[in-house]
C-alpha cells in the first residue's frame, strides 16, 4: 500500500469508464479477496502484481494456490484470469517467475497501461490478448517472446500523471499503516544520476528525469486538499543536485509535515536541514555503504570520510536521529576495508550526541543489468565472519547494529539471477512455508544449486535477465566493472552518451 506506483495505476486505472480496479493484499492462509467488494481473486478478468522486492515471489505464488487459479499458466483456461506482473522485478528479471506469470510488464506503468487495458477490452480472448501484446515493446510474455524485450519509460515526468487524491488509511493501526504513515507521496524524480554500481535503480531507473517546482507545487496542494492529510512524503531514488530546500520550506509554511526517506549524502544542507527539523522529521537516514574511500571509489560512491563525518555532525546538531546504511561482502573488499567501517561508524557515533546510531548493515548482492552482475557473492562462513568482526568492534559503542539475515542474502541472488529452473525453487518454497526452513527445503528437493547461480559468470556469456534490454549498452556496464577494479570512478551523468540509455 505504500507504493506510489501502486496508487499511481490504482488511480489511472479507475480513471476510466469501461474498466474498475480493485485491491488485493496477501493475508496467510486465506482466500484473497479485494478490499473494495470482497470478490475473491479467481473472479477477476486480469490479476496484476506489483513486485517491488524478490522476497515477494512466494507470496505471489501463495495467492495463486490459495485462490484456486492453477499456479502455472501452461494449466489454466480461458476462464482463468490473465495473470499480469509489473514493478522493478519485471524489468530487473523476469524469468524466476516465467513460469507463473503471463505477461509482464516492463516499464514505466503511466506507458503501457493503456495499451494493456485496450488489448484485454478488445481481444476477447486470453490467448489472443496474449499474442498482441507480444508483438509491443515493453511487454514481455512468456511462450510468445524470443526476442530481446525492451523496457519502455516516460521520457519527462514534468507532464505524467500525478495520483493526488491517494486512498490512505482513515486511522493508523498496527500491522496496517503504511510504512510512510498517513502522508501524500509525491514523486520528485525518477532515476538517480549516481551511478553507484551495485544498484539496480541506478542502471535500470535511467535516464535521470526531474519534476519542475511549479508541478511540484500544484501537485503537493492538490494532493493535500484531496487525499485529507498532513504530512508529504517526497519521492526519489536520490536527491542528489535537486533544489528541494525551498519546497520544503513552503510546506512548512502551509503548517504541513514534511518526510524525506533518504537524503544523499551531498544534499544534506543546512537549510534543507532547518526545514526537516521545522517539519517534524525526526531521523535522517544517509548511506556511506563502506569504511574507505578506496572502496567507495570502486562502488561509485564519491564521498569522502571528511564529508560523511561533517554530515553526521550537522545531523546531530539539530536534535535529528540518524540512521546509515553500510555492506560487507563487496567486490575487492579486504579485512582493513571491514575495520574501517566499524571506525568510521564509531567517528559518526562520536558526533551523535546521547542518541544512538542506528546502522543497517547488509550483505552485497550482486543484480542484474549493474557493473557488478557478474561478481559472485562471499560465501557465508566469510560474510559472518565479516559481521562477527564489526559487532566485536562496535560492542560498546552507542550503535544499535541491525541488517537482514545472511542466509536471504542468497535466495534473494538467487531470485535476482536465476533462469526458468528457480520456478520450481519457488513453488516448493511456498508450499513448505517460505521461511528460511522452506528455502532450504526446496533448494535440497529441486537440487538447484544457490553457489553455482550466485558465483562468477563470464560477461560473455548470455545470462536469464538478458531477455531484458533496459536500455543501458553492456559494454557501458563492462567498461563500469573495468573501473572498479582498477579504482578508477566515473562523475555523475548527464547526457553523456556513453551508457546509451539517452538514444534508446
Amino acid at each position: 500500500m505504500s507504493s506510489l506506483g501502486f496508487r499511481l495505476i490504482y488511480t489511472l486505472i479507475n480513471m476510466r469508464e469501461d474498466v474498475a480496479c480493485e485491491r488485493i493484499f496477501y493475508v496467510p492462509k486465506e482466500r484473497p479477496r479485494s478490499v473494495e467488494s470482497g470478490l475473491e481473486l479467481n473472479k477477476f478478468d486480469v490479476v496484476g502484481f506489483s513486485l517491488q522486492y524478490e522476497e515477494d515471489y512466494v507470496n505471489l505464488v501463495r495467492m495463486l494456490l490459495n485462490s484456486g487459479i492453477p499456479l502455472r499458466r501452461t494449466e489454466r483456461s480461458e476462464n482463468d484470469p490473465l495473470i499480469i506482473a509489473g514493478g522493478i522485478c519485471a524489468v530487473e528479471n523476469p524469468m524466476p517467475l516465467s513460469d507463473f506469470i503471463d505477461v509482464f510488464v516492463v516499464g514505466d506503468g503511466e506507458v503501457l497501461i493503456e495499451r494493456l487495458i485496450d488489448t484485454c477490452i478488445e481481444e476477447k480472448e486470453k490467448h489472443a490478448q496474449m499474442e498482441a501484446l507480444s508483438k509491443v515493446d515493453g511487454f514481455y510474455v512468456p511462450g510468445f517472446n524470443y526476442r530481446k524485450i525492451k523496457r519502455v519509460w516516460c521520457k519527462s515526468i514534468e507532464d505524467i500523471f500525478c495520483p493526488t487524491g491517494q486512498v490512505i488509511p482513515a486511522k493508523e493501526e498496527k500491522g496496517l499503516t503504511p510504512i510512510f504513515g498517513r502522508s501524500f507521496l509525491l514523486e520528485i524524480a525518477r532515476g538517480c544520476e549516481r551511478g553507484c554500481r551495485f544498484c539496480l535503480i541506478g542502471f535500470c531507473g535511467r535516464p535521470r528525469r526531474v519534476r519542475g517546482e511549479r508541478k511540484l507545487r500544484q501537485f503537493m496542494e492538490e494532493g493535500v486538499r484531496q487525499s485529507g492529510v498532513r504530512k508529504i512524503t517526497l519521492i526519489a531514488p536520490s536527491i542528489s543536485g535537486l533544489k528541494i530546500a525551498d519546497l520544503c520550506w513552503e510546506a512548512v509554511n502551509a503548517g504541513l509535515e514534511i518526510s524525506l526517506p533518504s537524503i544523499s549524502i551531498d544534499a544534506v544542507t543546512d537549510d534543507l536541514l532547518d526545514a526537516i527539523v521545522e517539519g517534524g522529521q525526526r531521523t535522517v537516514t544517509i548511506a556511506p555503504e563502506a569504511g574507505t574511500e578506496n572502496m567507495r571509489i570502486r562502488i561509485n560512491k564519491l564521498f569522502s570520510d571528511d564529508e560523511i563525518i561533517a554530515t553526521a555532525e550537522k545531523i546531530a546538531e539539530r536534535g535529528l536521529g540518524l540512521k546509515t546504511y553500510f555492506m560487507i561482502g563487496l567486490p575487492h573488499e579486504e579485512e582493513e576495508d571491514v575495520n574501517a567501517v566499524a571506525k568510521l561508524i564509531d567517528k559518526m557515533a562520536g558526533k551523535n550526541g546521547r542518541r544512538r546510531l542506528k546502522v543497517s548493515l547488509n550483505p552485497f548482492i550482486p543484480k542484474p543489468h549493474t557493473p557488478f552482475a557478474w561478481v559472485p557473492q562471499n560465501p557465508l562462513p566469510i560474510l559472518r565472519s565479516k559481521k562477527a568482526q564489526l559487532q566485536k568492534l562496535l560492542r560498546g559503542k552507542r550503535v544499535s547494529l541491525e541488517g537482514m539475515d545472511l542466509k536471504k542474502a542468497f535466495i534473494e541472488a538467487l531470485l535476482s539471477l536465476g533462469g526458468r529452473e528457480v520456478c520450481h525453487v519457488i513453488e516448493l518454497a511456498a508450499l513448505y512455508g517460505g521461511g528460511l526452513g522452506g528455502w532450504r527445503r526446496a533448494l535440497k528437493e529441486s537440487k538447484v544449486k544457490v553457489g553455482h547461480i550466485c558465483d562468477f559468470r563470464s560477461p560473455d556469456e548470455e545470462q536469464p535477465w538478458e531477455i531484458i534490454d533496459v536500455g543501458v549498452n553492456k559494454g557501458f556496464l563492462i567498461r563500469e566493472w573495468e573501473r572498479a577494479v582498477d579504482g578508477v570512478q566515473t562523475p555523475p551523468y548527464s547526457r553523456c552518451k556513453e551508457c546509451m540509455v539517452c538514444d534508446n
